[in-house]
């Protein structure tokens, strides 16, 4: 009974199952879990590269977000809230595997005219983020795609503003080679 037409009535049901997650109500937390495991796994598949780690990285989301669920004030954002615990939780096992250092000094790195002024077609940007390095294609998609600013990305990533910025800058450039390599932009 979660499928509703009308905006006011979804946002009764999330409410209603989100009061019911608050209660500890086993009945609302599988609703939760099944409305947005699909959103949450695709947000932290974009990051982790693995299947198994993703959905460690959902599952994990999941039960924090069950703990918080008091902090959530309005139920309406408990998507992009889930989302953004999720995708912290993806970082972490990144941060885990891997330390980012801070060997790049040089912020002009990137062309900037390539992924601003010119017309290149959604898929094709994003399979061709696909084919960076794993840290170069982790910033970017965090900046580009979960539009965090470099301070976020920086805290999550633990790492500093500036290795975020310069990292970006590197990825964008490594990104420019990759689309002129495919023939995506002469």
């Amino acid at each position: 009974m979660l499928v509703k037409t009308t905006k006011s009535s979804i946002t009764s049901s999330l409410g209603e199952i989100v009061e019911g997650v608050r209660k500890n109500q086993q009945w609302a937390q599988v609703a939760l879990y099944d409305q947005f495991f699909q959103p949450a796994y695709y947000t932290a598949y974009r990051i982790v590269k693995n299947k198994m780690s993703a959905e460690d990285a959902v599952h994990e989301g999941f039960i924090k977000a069950f703990g918080k669920i008091q902090s959530l004030k309005n139920p309406e954002i408990v998507e992009g809230w889930l989302k953004r615990i999720v995708l912290n939780e993806a970082l972490q096992s990144i941060r885990a595997e891997k330390h980012y250092s801070d060997p790049i000094t040089d912020d002009n790195l990137a062309d900037e005219e390539l992924l601003e002024k010119k017309e290149i077609p959604l898929d094709k940007l994003l399979e061709s983020i696909e084919e960076l390095p794993e840290g170069y294609r982790i910033i970017c998609q965090l900046n580009l795609i979960e539009e965090m600013r470099h301070e976020e990305i920086a805290e999550s990533l633990g790492i500093t503003a500036s290795t975020s910025r310069s990292q970006l800058a590197r990825a964008k450039s490594k990104l420019k080679e990759i689309i002129h390599r495919k023939g995506i932009v002469k």
